[in-house]
């Protein structure tokens, strides 16, 4: 993305030194990735400023905060996790969950930093795989500090 510096730099040679501040705003949240959409810090879910979908996005995104931070974790012998291992677990549960929905409506930009996401195939394959790697990374460092 361009600095802001260099687009004020850029405009005030062009336009003889003067440019509204809500040009320069429009300028900077364009990223040349995805046909000029304009990227922001907003989450899926509210990025349209569409009332359904940001109604969809909140009960979303109440529901997955809901579900990782009540479930309960039983281990492998039969006893239920509790203390530092109980929210470790919740914790992990919450960013594969999120992750996998930031990745999936590529908050960001966040594709285009990923191997062969620009196919139709390759984005497909890894939409699968991406999530079950984040899981699998998730798994070990959770056997690390538990």
């Amino acid at each position: 993305m361009i600095s802001l510096f260099r687009i004020k730099c850029n405009a005030q040679s062009v336009k003889g030194g003067k440019i509204p501040e809500a040009e320069v705003e429009e300028m900077v949240t364009k990223d040349t990735y995805a046909e000029d959409v304009p990227v922001t810090w907003e989450p899926p879910g509210f990025r349209s400023k569409t009332p359904w979908k940001i109604v969809l996005g909140s009960v979303g995104y109440f529901l997955l905060t809901a579900c990782c931070f009540t479930m309960d974790i039983t281990n492998a012998d039969g006893t239920k996790a509790v203390g530092v291992e109980l929210w470790i677990n919740r914790i992990a549960a919450y960013l594969c969950c999120l992750f996998t929905i930031l990745y999936w409506f590529d908050y960001r930009g966040i594709q285009k930093y990923v191997p062969l996401a620009n196919k139709w195939w390759g984005k497909l394959l890894m939409d699968i795989i991406v999530p079950f790697v984040f899981a699998f990374v998730v798994v070990v460092v959770l056997n690390i500090f538990a």
